[in-house]
């Protein structure tokens, strides 16, 4: 798959996921997406790159704190 492609539908989910939060809960979330992956990459030396790959359940699962 063309690495242009993975960005393209990456960034197509973030637009899905993050219309219709403010700014407060965009932030929220990013900052959310850093702190699960510092534990996720601290806990765990994998070699070659590590994907962070959402799913529904997550983006539910964040905007039910709210």
């Amino acid at each position: 798959m063309h690495l242009i492609g993975k960005h393209q539908r990456l960034a197509n989910g973030l637009q899905d996921a993050l219309r219709g939060l403010d700014d407060d809960a965009i932030l929220t979330y990013f900052r959310f997406i850093v702190w699960l992956d510092e534990r996720y990459t601290s806990a765990y030396e994998l070699q070659g790159p590590i994907y962070l790959v959402l799913d529904n359940r997550l983006i539910q699962a964040f905007r039910a704190r709210r």
